[in-house]
């Protein structure tokens, strides 16, 4: 088909009373319409660049209109929605719903970006990016404050999932 595919939702895991993060793992940037493999969720905070550039830490994804053409949008961050052009919507912040799209590449729940021709960025603690007409979406970025830290970007496929342990 001519559509992208919607980023990945990440997986978030708060305190309700304080609405402070406790662990989040990025979701996965869609894949673009051309092929191209979106990023993997991300261990980083800093979410990718897709095919623009990473947003501030704890922000939402970035797209544009690319001068008229269907990018995937941005998915969503801790402290802001991704952003969103004519053909799509970015994820919601903090683990919202995932972007809606005029195509069929809706983002995933929680906070993924919708796609059109270019790939949805992931959401997380910071959002992916949409990617362009070639370009796959940015992975979201992940929030691990622990002391025995340990992640590995692209490690699980499906459903996302965080472990705590202690």
């Amino acid at each position: 088909g001519n559509g992208g595919g919607g980023g990945g939702g990440g997986s978030f895991v708060w305190q309700q009373a304080g609405q402070t993060p406790v662990q989040i793992a990025g979701g996965g940037g869609g894949a673009s319409y051309q092929g191209d493999h979106g990023q993997p969720g991300l261990t980083t905070e800093q979410g990718g660049p897709g095919g623009y550039y990473a947003v501030p830490v704890g922000q939402g994804g970035h797209t544009d209109n690319g001068g008229g053409g269907g990018c995937g949008c941005g998915g969503g961050g801790w402290n802001g929605d991704g952003t969103g052009n004519t053909w799509c919507t970015g994820g919601k912040a903090k683990g919202g719903p995932g972007g809606i799209s005029d195509y069929m590449g809706h983002g995933g729940w929680s906070s993924g970006g919708a796609a059109f021709h270019g790939g949805g960025g992931g959401g997380g603690y910071s959002g992916g990016s949409g990617g362009t007409y070639p370009t796959g979406g940015g992975g979201g970025g992940s929030y691990n404050p622990g002391s025995d830290k340990s992640g590995q970007a692209g490690a699980n496929s499906g459903n996302g999932k965080v472990i705590i342990s202690w």
